[in-house]
């Protein structure tokens, strides 16, 4: 089993969990037939939308990758690979930022890593 991290803006996320996909690079095909079904996946979100979104700096969402094949969707005449993955309902969005709960080694200290990289269920 593999980890996946997507970094895509919140709007995007949302779409994604609300049909149960996943798709990456602008759709292109490379990245989701990587996956495999039960590997993990996580969406990280710089902003809340493209271009012109606020900052959020939050993991947005959580899943697996569904048993099945990547397939080709049909957007008009745009055709992205996408995934099916079963995105955890209970979890909710966590953001990074200097956490007091989160421990961290000397090493992260450091170097200014010390801030908290997990996502949570209620």
């Amino acid at each position: 089993m593999r980890y996946w991290l997507g970094v895509v803006q919140r709007a995007h996320v949302l779409v994604g969990v609300e049909l149960g996909i996943a798709q990456t690079n602008h759709g292109a095909k490379a990245g989701i037939a990587r996956m495999g079904p039960g590997d993990g996946f996580v969406f990280y979100s710089p902003k809340t939308s493209y271009p012109d979104g606020d900052p959020l700096q939050e993991f947005t969402a959580i899943g697996r990758v569904a048993p099945g094949e990547p397939w080709q969707a049909e957007d008009g005449e745009w055709r992205p690979w996408r995934r099916k993955v079963d995105y955890d309902g209970a979890a909710h969005p966590v953001p990074i930022a200097p956490c007091s709960t989160c421990s961290t080694s000397p090493a992260a200290t450091a170097t200014g890593a010390s801030r908290c990289v997990a996502v949570t269920s209620r």
